[in-house]
């Protein structure tokens, strides 16, 4: 398959997975497509940058090359699917969620602008990082920095499907900042449910 072919197949993958992430979000919690994103890009781009690693040595690679082009060709589609599944999509929906009532339109705008300008550093950075790092570097950097993404939304990503933005504006007061050492949303949401009709009926 030549550069166009291949290009317009990835964007295929991305697009599919978009979809199918945003239909899980109404049923699956945010932490679980973060997970199964984090997971699954930062395997398949570290296996990607060894495969590639591997070509580039005296000994070469210790499979065929035709396995090796197939190999590659599926985990970067596997990366660019993972990628679009949880890490590209939740963003823009959890922004939203997890800001506070009063600055959330200053918010989300910093958040974006801050976004797009990293961004946009990084594609000036591409040239300079694809000659120091070539690309098998590139991907073991990638890899590198979704599983360190990954660890950090498993200490801290709070679960917001189902809640109201209330609910998860009061999860954020409380002192303890770590997910995994708090109570789970599930019992949260009880508690507040009956607290709430302690209020009513005392009223």
């Amino acid at each position: 398959m030549d550069d166009y072919y291949t290009t317009v197949l990835i964007s295929g993958v991305r697009f599919i997975t978009i979809l199918i992430s945003s239909v899980l979000m109404l049923r699956a919690g945010r932490r679980t497509l973060a997970m199964i994103s984090g997971i699954s890009s930062s395997l398949s781009a570290l296996c990607l940058g060894i495969i590639l690693h591997l070509s580039t040595t005296k000994s070469g690679s210790p499979i065929t090359p035709q396995l090796e082009a197939n190999v590659t060709f599926a985990l970067i589609i596997i990366y660019a699917g993972s990628m679009s599944f949880g890490f590209f999509a939740l963003p823009s929906v959890m922004i939203g969620e997890t800001q506070p009532s009063h600055i959330r339109g200053f918010a989300c705008g910093y958040i974006y602008t801050m976004n797009d300008l990293f961004l946009g550093g990084f594609l000036k950075m591409y040239p300079w990082m694809s000659t120091t790092l070539q690309i098998h570097g590139l991907f073991l950097l990638f890899g590198i920095s979704c599983a360190v993404c990954t660890i950090f939304l498993y200490l801290f990503l709070p679960e917001t499907q189902g809640l109201t933005l209330q609910q998860i504006e009061d999860y954020f007061l409380q002192p303890n900042i770590m997910w995994i050492t708090r109570h789970k949303y599930k019992n949260e949401r009880k508690e507040t449910e009956d607290v709430d009709l302690q209020i009513n009926s005392t009223t």
